[in-house]
């Protein structure tokens, strides 16, 4: 099986400064947690591993990055051991801005190219990973998006099947050049009985976003919980609610990172 939300991130932000009524203006990841294999399947050396997602909603963290569109995500990566490497392919879509009398759209895809190393200790499981995320030919002259990001993270079974798990991110200047910014997350995992061959597991995560006020970042909650539905060795089912809390009043939350609903299908090998 797989280890997915508890274990293993690959943090990937945006903050574009709106310069029109119609760009984004909040920090959205934009990319899922890496899919990596279980370390007991790797037991032989090297493992390729990689999955495509369809998403109704390409939302992370509370906010849309696909102006609640459907949204494609694909990833490739390779672990040896304790070390891995990837990439992750998000579409993405922030709408147009104008600067300097030229109106253009801002991004339509992201990319993210990771670094980490995970390690088993007694009853926990720890990673770290560095991340470079992209948005090539974006237009943004009002502050680069492109980053540098690294997180930390920690998880265990806390009681016979239920995991939990920990996790700190944090870029010494985010997307937008604005500052540096901080993320807190904390998630929970517990599989349900079997339906036949289907093996269902209840997730939730919430998390706290720690940005540079003075530099254009900010503040918020954000939390999600949901169902995910095992339906064979490569495909599962996902259905999750997002919402955010405490989101500066400067960013209107409607129809970017208000409650909502997103269902998807991942294919993984």
């Amino acid at each position: 099986m797989r280890q997915v939300t508890s274990l293993l991130g690959a943090a990937v932000f945006i903050f574009v400064i709106a310069l029109s009524s119609t760009a984004f203006a909040a920090a959205v990841r934009q990319h899922n947690q890496p899919n990596l294999p279980d370390l007991s399947d790797d037991s032989a050396g090297k493992t390729i591993f990689g999955s495509v997602t369809f998403m109704t909603d390409n939302r992370a963290q509370g906010f849309t990055s696909s102006q609640e569109d459907p949204a494609v995500e694909a990833e490739l990566g390779v672990i040896w051991r304790s070390l891995f490497a990837g990439i992750s392919v998000s579409s993405v879509d922030f709408g147009t801005t104008t600067f300097g009398g030229v109106t253009k759209e801002v991004a339509d895809i992201s990319i993210s190219y990771y670094l980490g190393f995970i390690k088993a200790y007694r009853s926990m499981i720890f990673d770290i990973i560095a991340s470079y995320n992209t948005n090539p030919d974006a237009f943004d002259p009002a502050g680069e998006l492109d980053y540098f990001e690294i997180s930390v993270g920690a998880s265990r079974t806390l009681h016979k099947d239920l995991k939990g798990g920990v996790r700190v991110y944090y870029s010494p200047e985010f997307s937008g050049e604005t500052g540096d910014n901080w993320v807190f997350e904390g998630s929970l995992e517990k599989p349900l009985p079997m339906i036949r061959h289907i093996k269902p597991i209840l997730t939730g995560v919430v998390g706290y976003q720690a940005g540079d006020e003075s530099a254009g970042g900010f503040d918020y909650w954000f939390w999600n919980f949901g169902l995910g539905l095992e339906l064979s060795k490569n495909f599962s089912l996902d259905f999750r609610y997002h919402d955010t809390g405490d989101v500066p009043t400067a960013i209107a939350c409607a129809n970017l990172c208000d409650e909502a609903f997103v269902a998807s299908l991942t294919f993984e090998f």
